[in-house]
């Protein structure tokens, strides 16, 4: 008896209802042997293989740019195929040619929406011999039916802004699955307009200095040290860790803080998956990790679901200030700028959405979180260390102080008095 495993759109994502195929890799009735890849599939944040679970003869019934709903069937991989050999005729270029038409004595694959159909009107597979997949559009066609093009549910905005004619001196370029999608999730929260902004300077005389040395990958960056301590903070306001929907406040029971990427190939925000019970070292090591498997395009579905808050760091872009836009099921996002080396300062920015909280609630949280990230910079002689022997001005018992000195390559520095008088 042949063994037929179907090749069906995997759910990659809780928010992704239908996946595209970006990629086929096999012609029809190829074999193929168990790990081979078959088709490419791409949701709004990542791309997988879908691999032959058995070795087998290949038939497909999609096609490549085309979305499909999850669970819907779009090919098999058959290990033996039955077949009736027709012979026809085709003329090509004058020329008759002899063609084997394969032929499958299988039953069809009926899709759920067709199974209904074909129950309402009293169909049965026998109508569709020959037929690999039969599916609504396939019934509809069997009774004459027009084709439906469904348009998309929900509530649709009317613009009072004109299209204006397209340039011919313009290169329209379609925007891909990954962005479009980006585009639907940043517009989830944002289109009620109930998202507002707070910003709140922080000072950083010096924590790099004083992290630095828990640091193995992103030395001389606050950002471990922002998700460090962020992640502890968010126990302390649930309303920023969670999300809105019909009528309810949903919170989120553990912090999954997730941080963006973008790094040339398309925009992610990578999780870490219940980030409180980290250290900053530990924290160094896990976003290495998932950079690194970003860069080399092996993150898993699990590394990008499930966020719960997301921090946005643009400080090695150069931005002094910027309004980080909400995700889908999520009420804040934390956006990061560049130090103003003159000040030894730094801009952190907090969108939230006000139907889960208010102003004051998540002021608290930034005004918390700047003084926690503040307790690491360097008192103001913190820094005051002999060259010559390494001293620290607290260690100078006799109390004669330190000469400030200019170095022979320009450099302020200080000396102790024993290294001065030696």
């Amino acid at each position: 008896m042949s063994s037929i495993n179907q090749i069906t759109i995997p759910q990659l994502s809780v928010n992704d209802t239908s996946l595209t195929v970006s990629k086929i890799y096999v012609a029809p009735g190829v074999f193929v042997k168990i790990g081979d890849p078959i088709v490419s599939v791409e949701s709004s944040k990542t791309t997988e293989d879908l691999l032959a679970e058995q070795n087998g003869f290949v038939y497909l019934n999609c096609e490549e740019g085309c979305d499909y709903d999850v669970n819907t069937s779009i090919g098999v991989v058959s290990d033996e195929v039955i077949v009736d050999t027709v012979k026809i005729e085709k003329v090509a270029n004058s020329v008759v040619e002899r063609i084997e038409v394969v032929r499958l004595d299988i039953d069809p694959i009926v899709s759920w929406s067709a199974e209904k159909l074909m129950i309402e009107h009293n169909l049965t597979n026998s109508d569709f011999e020959g037929v690999l997949f039969v599916d609504a559009e396939a019934i509809n066609s069997k009774l004459g039916k027009p084709k439906i093009t469904v348009e998309p549910t929900g509530k649709k905005v009317k613009s009072n802004v004109l299209k204006s004619a397209i340039s011919p001196n313009v290169d329209v370029v379609p925007v891909g699955k990954m962005k479009k999608l980006e585009i639907e999730y940043l517009s989830e929260v944002q289109q009620s307009g109930l998202t507002s902004t707070i910003h709140m300077q922080v000072k950083s005389q010096g924590i790099s200095v004083k992290i630095d040395h828990a640091l193995k990958y992103f030395k001389g960056q606050l950002l471990p040290l922002i998700i460090y301590e962020s992640a502890r903070l968010l126990k302390m306001f649930p309303k920023l860790n969670g999300f809105y929907s019909d009528g309810n406040m949903n919170l989120y029971q553990k912090v999954n803080l997730g941080f963006a990427v973008d790094m040339d190939l398309g925009l992610k925000v990578l999780k870490i998956e219940d980030s409180g019970q980290y250290q900053i070292a530990e924290l160094d090591q896990l976003m290495y990790e998932l950079a690194g498997k970003y860069l080399d395009d092996k993150l898993a579905t699990s590394d990008l679901m499930d966020i719960t808050f997301t921090v946005s760091d643009l400080s090695m872009e150069g931005v002094f200030d910027f309004r980080p836009l909400v995700n889908a099921n999520n009420s804040a996002i934390l956006g990061v700028s560049a130090i103003d080396p003159d000040n030894n300062h730094f801009n952190m920015s907090l969108t939230f959405d006000h139907r889960m909280t208010e102003g004051r609630y998540a002021s608290q949280f930034l005004k918390e979180l700047k003084l926690r990230l503040e307790s690491y910079c360097l008192k103001t002689t913190d820094h005051i260390v002999c060259y010559k022997c390494q001293k620290h001005l607290s260690e100078d018992l006799n109390d004669r102080g330190f000469l400030k000195v200019v170095r022979a390559s320009g450099d302020d520095s200080y000396i102790c008095d024993v290294c001065y008088l030696s």
